[in-house]
């Protein structure tokens, strides 16, 4: 009978769990999250604030970790000073991390979440230019959320027909007492 010293069967129990852990596949080395992310508006004006929530539901029984990404805004887009950030959410652990700097271009998490919870949180962005700004992201798991806001000009407010006469009445005056008082 062939005997095997305690490394050689120490050395066949770790492939065996390395051949286990290929087997059954990346389910088994990660788990599936659904990664979402909104703005609280669908337009805002150029130097409006609206917020920017993310969302982050862990779909296994068990935690995650390792969950992270970084949000580049699009051009135009800034973190508001003051961030505005709330969360985390219950389904967020104490390990997880947020950062959004004042006046920067970028969101990132980094941390773990609980058994089939939800993570989220919020933080506030400034637009610096017009236009549409898409914005999608990819987490660690390879989820992808996307959202876009439209920054527009500041509407010209309309003058009404008794506003505007109003107004007018009131120029005229000012200018018939200029003349008197200049002859």
């Amino acid at each position: 009978m062939h005997v095997l010293s305690r490394a050689a069967r120490a050395l066949l129990l770790i492939v065996a769990v390395i051949a286990l852990v290929a087997a059954a596949g990346p389910a088994c080395a990660q788990t599936a999250t659904t990664f979402t992310k909104s703005f609280g508006a669908a337009s805002i004006i150029v130097g409006g604030t609206t917020s920017l929530s993310f969302s982050i539901h862990n779909n296994s029984t068990v935690g995650t970790i390792g969950e992270a990404f970084t949000d580049n805004l699009p051009n135009g887009l800034v973190v508001a000073t003051p961030n505005g950030f709330s969360g985390l959410g219950s389904g967020c652990l104490s390990v997880d991390t947020v950062t959004a700097n004042p006046g920067s271009s970028s969101v990132s998490f980094g941390g773990a979440i609980a058994p089939a919870a939800t993570c989220t949180f919020s933080v506030n962005v400034t637009a610096t230019t017009l236009g549409a700004k898409p914005n999608t992201v990819t987490d660690a798991f390879g989820s992808v959320a996307t959202a876009s806001l439209t920054v527009i000009t500041p509407p010209i407010p309309a003058l009404s027909p008794a506003m505007l006469a109003l107004l007018l009445g009131g120029l005229l005056a000012s200018g018939v007492y200029l003349v008197r008082r200049s002859t």
